[in-house]
């Protein structure tokens, strides 16, 4: 058992190059080893990285070495600078910022996403209406985002998870078999 100090509802955990990153909804801690021989329940260190904590676990994604999140004000990211300390980064803001805000926080809250490792892209589904879902898509080598919607048909109601990822175990036809 870890006490961390002020962390409310917390929501995932996530192993990073540094230690162990726990998302929280009011903010990202890092969990360190603590003094020369590393990491017990007793000797550790934690040290807050920021106060903007994620609103959905399925909406933390990405690689060991970088980490994006949803927020309830911005998508953040959390990487190494060029000293190897993690630095959270609001990667909206110069962005898509207005748009993120026009997203209602209901929605955010429901979001899924994932990384593609071939296509270097992180895809945030989330349910815009009983019409439609939509696609939130950053590409990590350009950092640019896009918007995809697909529409609801008779056949196919819902979309979970970015489609290219979903396994084949996971497609079910409209009835069910």
């Amino acid at each position: 058992l870890i006490r961390l100090s002020g962390a409310e509802n917390i929501l995932d955990m996530r192993v990073c190059s540094k230690g162990l990153l726990v998302f929280a909804t009011n903010g990202v801690w890092l969990i360190l080893g603590g003094s020369d021989y590393g990491f017990t329940a007793t000797n550790y260190k934690q040290q807050k990285l920021t106060e903007f904590g994620a609103i959905s676990r399925e909406s933390i994604v990405g690689e060991d070495s970088v980490i994006y999140y949803w927020g309830s004000d911005g998508i953040y990211q959390i990487a190494p600078d060029q000293f190897g300390d993690l630095q959270t980064n609001k990667v909206s803001l110069t962005t898509i910022q207005s748009f993120y805000n026009s997203i209602p926080y209901e929605k955010r809250k429901t979001v899924s996403g994932a990384f593609d490792e071939i296509s270097r892209k992180i895809r945030w589904i989330y349910d815009s209406n009983e019409d439609f879902t939509d696609e939130l898509c950053l590409d990590i080598q350009l950092k640019a985002f896009t918007k995809n919607r697909f529409y609801h048909t008779r056949y196919y109601s819902r979309i979970i998870k970015p489609i290219g990822l979903i396994s084949p175990r996971e497609l079910v036809s409209a009835e069910g078999s």
